[in-house]
This record gives structure tokens, C-alpha cells and sequence, in this order.
């Protein structure tokens, strides 16, 4: 993501949308032979006027091949996406259901501000 947000949405059977994820500038999605971020069978949607990189996997590949400290940064960004999940499952799991409703409001609320500059996006 160069510039914005979009959010990240998975489809029941019954059609309702489940938002896994809100990404904004600097994070990294898809899917590719060697990396896999979790995205197979997800939408995305814009949140905001947003810029996408797309590129070629195989071009990816090499580019991370290449450039050792974009390799790292990479990895940060997914671990901190991996440890966001798992404290995400963990109040899930253990919490009671106030709890549950507050941690998930307060995540979405530090991701994603739909109200602002006064209209809703």
C-alpha cells in the first residue's frame, strides 16, 4: 500500500461480510508461490483514496532477493500482523463477552476511522 486504506473482507455462504483486516500505507498483501499473507479468498475494499503497488510475483521474488533490509522490513510487518492475530484470538478466546466486544471495537477504532473530515467513507 503506497497511500490509504482499504479494508480486507471475507463472504459467508449467506453473503455477510467478515472484515479480517484493515491496511493502510506501508503494509503489504497477496499472495505468491513462497509467501503466502493470508489473503486467498478475500475482497478488498477502499476505505479512503488509496494507491496500490501491484507486482508481478516472480518480479516480488527477485525484488526481495535483492534488497536485504526491505526483507526485514517485511518481516516485521508480518510478525506484527501475526501478533496482532494471535492477541486478536487470544481475547477471543478467554474473554467474556464484554471484553470481546470492547477489544474488538477499540482494534477497529485504532485502524479504521470512518468519520473522518465529517463524512463517513
Amino acid at each position: 500500500m503506497k497511500k490509504g486504506k482499504v479494508r480486507l473482507y471475507q463472504l459467508s455462504a449467506e453473503g455477510k461480510q467478515f472484515t479480517s483486516d484493515i491496511l493502510s500505507e506501508g503494509n503489504v498483501f497477496g499472495e505468491m508461490a513462497m509467501i503466502s499473507f493470508g489473503m486467498r479468498n478475500h475482497y478488498i475494499e477502499a476505505a479512503e483514496d488509496s494507491h496500490i503497488c501491484l507486482m508481478d510475483p516472480k518480479r516480488f521474488e527477485n525484488f526481495l532477493l535483492h534488497r536485504p533490509r526491505f526483507m526485514l522490513s517485511l518481516l516485521q510487518v508480518l510478525s506484527e500482523r501475526l501478533n496482532g492475530m494471535s492477541q486478536l484470538t487470544q481475547h477471543l478466546a478467554l474473554g467474556n463477552l464484554h471484553d470481546k466486544i470492547l477489544h474488538a471495537l477499540m482494534r477497529l477504532g485504532k485502524d479504521f476511522r470512518p468519520y473522518e473530515r465529517g463524512r463517513i467513507h
